[in-house]
Order: structure tokens, then sequence, then C-alpha cells
């Protein structure tokens, strides 16, 4: 009598309380595909070491009022409604969608001029930015 291994269940059984019926084979996370969902995307400037890459198109970048916590270093999005309130703690920026060489997502807010600070990296960044992309082909 050939075997072609051993049964760990037998599919004809109707027993409610066997277990075997519900145990899940050790290759089952390798045989299921998966795909990692993004919940949330943080608001943040890149690290000095980060190799960013910016995305070039308009629809991937907007003005936002922002509110940054320094002691918990976020930054969040504010509703327009509550900018009178919080005149004095609130920035405008354009976030930029970037990603990281590693594939991390995050959204660069770059101060608009008016409301930054004059420095001329700041001014380079939001340059940076709204430069279009140039294209070499041959």
């Amino acid at each position: 009598m050939a075997s072609d291994g051993p049964k760990l269940f037998d599919p004809n059984t109707d027993d409610p309380f066997d277990l075997a019926r519900l145990r899940v084979s050790q290759d089952f996370l390798e045989s299921t595909p998966t795909k990692k969902l993004i919940t949330t995307v943080p608001i943040r400037r890149p690290g000095p070491q980060d190799f960013v890459r910016v995305h070039p198109s308009v629809e991937y970048r907007g003005l936002f009022a922002l509110l940054e916590l320094k002691e918990d270093r976020e930054i969040y999005p504010v509703d327009l409604r509550a900018v009178p309130e919080l005149a004095g703690e609130c920035f405008v920026a354009t976030l930029f969608t970037a990603i990281t060489r590693s594939g991390v997502l995050f959204l660069w807010p770059v101060r608009i001029p008016a409301a930054a600070p004059p420095s001329s990296v700041m001014n380079s960044r939001r340059v940076m930015g709204l430069t279009p992309r140039l294209r070499i082909t041959n």
C-alpha cells in the first residue's frame, strides 16, 4: 500500500472539535502574497545623510498650514478654521511628497519665503522643489 505522506486530517469528518481542521500549515506565510499597507505618512525634514527624491508633479505637493510640536518633534496639518486661534504657533509651508533610497515615504515641509527667516538654505530647498526637472535625451 503506497502512502503519499502522513495525513494531517480527514476532510470527510464532521467532528466540530477536530482541531486538525483548523490548523494552518507552517509555510502559510510564505505561500500567501502580502503587501505592506501604509497607514500614516510622516511630515518631517529629511535627515542630513538621507538621499531623497521629490515627486516632480504638481499634484504631489500642496500649500498647508502646519503646527510643529517641538517637544515631540512632530508636525501636524492644521484645519484652516483653527489657524486664527493658533496664529502664533502655525506656519505655512509647501508639502512635497518625497521618498528615501530605502523606500520610506514622507512629506517634506518647506516654509514659504514670506514666513521663513531669511536663509539661503531654506530658499534653495524651495527653489529645488519648484524648479522643473530637465531630462537630457540623446
